[in-house]
C-alpha cells in the first residue's frame, strides 16, 4: 500500500477498535480517491512524481503553536470560537486545541467534503463564498485567511465580511501575497504581475511550470495582486487597532543599526518585498 495509504489508514482507524484491515481500506478510499483529484485539479505544480509528498502535506495539519500564543496574547484570553475563511482541507484548523469550537468555510464542494472527511466531528466545515459568509454578525473571537484573498473577486467585500462576523475586540488575522515581491508564488516566475496582461500571457505560457491541464488557475485573471498599503486601507476602514506584523518584524531585524529612524525606515522599506501579514482588532 503507497504511503499515503498508510497515513490514511492509521488517521481513519483512530478509535475504531475492532474493525478489519478490509473494513479501514474501504473507510479510506473515499479520502484517497478525492484528495487525488482535487491536487490533479487545483495544485498548479502538481505532477505524478510528487503525488505523493503533496497529498501528505494536505493530510498534515499546520503547527500553529506561535498563532495560538499571539491570539491569546491580543485577546487578554484563550478563544472559544475561530473561523478559518477559505480553509481547503482544513490544516489550520486541525492544528488548533479541540477546546475551541472551530468552523471552516470553503467555496470548491469537492474540498469540502474532503475537509469534512479530515476534522474531527467538533469542527464544522461550511460551503460558501467570502464575500458573503453565512454567519450571524458578531459571533467569532477569531477570523483567519491564509493565502485566499488574492483569489477573491473583490478582496475588500471579503474583509468587510470578516470584520462583520467577528466579535467587538476580536482578532482578524489574514497572510497574502504582496504585489511588490519579485517571485510571483502560484507559478515562481519573477514579477509576472506588473506587466501588460498582453505581455503576462506568453511569459507565462513560456516560462512556468504549470499544470496546464487545470482550468480552475487562470493567472491572467484570476488574481488580485494587493500591495500592504492598500491591504491597511482597507482594515483601517474597520477599525484603527491594526497590527502590521510585517514591518515590525522587519525593524526588529534592523535593530543592530543605532540609528532608530533609520532601522525604521528599512523595515518598511523591506516590508515593501514582503508577504503581506496582518492581525487587526476589531
Amino acid at each position: 500500500m503507497p504511503l499515503f495509504g498508510e497515513i490514511v489508514v492509521w488517521w481513519c482507524g483512530k478509535g475504531d477498535q475492532g474493525m478489519t484491515n478490509e473494513d479501514l481500506a474501504q473507510k479510506s478510499a473515499p479520502v484517497d480517491k478525492l484528495l487525488r483529484a482535487c491536487l490533479r485539479k487545483y495544485h498548479q505544480d502538481y505532477s505524478s512524481q510528487n503525488e505523493e509528498a503533496k497529498i501528505a502535506g494536505l493530510m498534515a495539519p499546520l503547527n500553529s503553536d506561535k498563532l495560538q500564543a499571539l491570539f491569546i496574547e491580543l485577546l487578554g484570553y484563550e478563544p472559544e470560537t475561530v473561523l478559518d475563511v477559505g480553509c481547503g482541507t482544513g490544516r489550520f484548523l486541525r492544528g488548533l486545541p479541540v477546546s475551541w469550537r472551530k468552523h471552516g468555510l470553503e467555496y470548491r464542494p469537492k474540498v469540502v467534503e474532503i475537509a469534512k472527511l479530515l476534522v474531527d466531528e467538533k469542527t464544522q466545515i461550511h460551503q460558501g463564498a467570502a464575500a458573503e459568509l453565512p454567519f450571524d454578525s458578531n459571533r467569532f473571537d477569531v477570523v483567519t485567511s491564509f493565502q485566499v484573498l488574492e483569489h477573491i473577486n473583490d478582496p475588500e467585500l471579503a474583509i468587510n465580511e470578516m470584520f462583520r462576523v467577528t466579535k467587538p475586540g476580536g482578532l482578524v488575522y489574514g497572510e497574502l501575497p504582496n504585489k511588490w515581491y519579485p517571485r510571483e508564488g502560484h507559478i515562481g516566475l519573477i514579477y509576472p504581475q506588473l506587466l501588460p496582461i498582453w505581455l503576462r500571457k506568453p511569459y507565462i505560457d513560456h516560462f512556468a511550470k504549470t499544470n496546464k491541464t487545470s482550468e480552475e488557475f487562470d493567472y491572467l485573471r484570476n488574481i488580485n495582486y494587493l500591495t500592504p498599503s492598500q491591504v491597511l486601507g482597507m482594515l483601517r476602514k474597520h477599525t484603527t487597532r491594526v497590527i502590521h506584523l510585517t514591518p515590525a518584524r522587519l525593524e526588529r531585524r534592523y535593530q543592530i543599526i543605532k540609528f532608530s529612524p533609520l532601522a525604521k525606515f528599512l523595515g518598511r522599506l523591506g516590508a515593501n518585498f514582503a508577504g503581506i501579514e496582518f492581525v487587526a482588532i476589531k
